[in-house]
């Protein structure tokens, strides 16, 4: 499962940007997942509080947020989202 390694990873950087700003705990997580990220969101939320235990980010919320994949196209100059 590479969702908790990913976790773990993600611990490392949240301690590293608590410290730098001198804060104490962390309650919130928001991420931004790219739909062709090729992580799973419900795995994700799994793994998170395993990999956030005994950390600053303990007991925090998750919240996950997945981005829809968007063309642009140069001929018309337009964007679109696509399934």
């Amino acid at each position: 499962m590479h969702e908790l390694s990913l976790c773990m990873g993600l611990m490392g950087q949240l301690e590293a940007l608590a410290a730098r700003h001198r804060a104490l705990r962390i309650t919130r997580v928001v991420i931004d997942l790219g739909a062709l990220s090729g992580v799973e969101p419900r795995l994700l939320a799994e793994a998170f509080p395993v990999a956030s235990a005994h950390t600053i980010a303990a007991g925090a919320q998750l919240d996950l947020r997945v981005a829809p994949i968007v063309v642009y196209c140069p001929a018309c100059l337009h964007e679109s989202e696509v399934a």
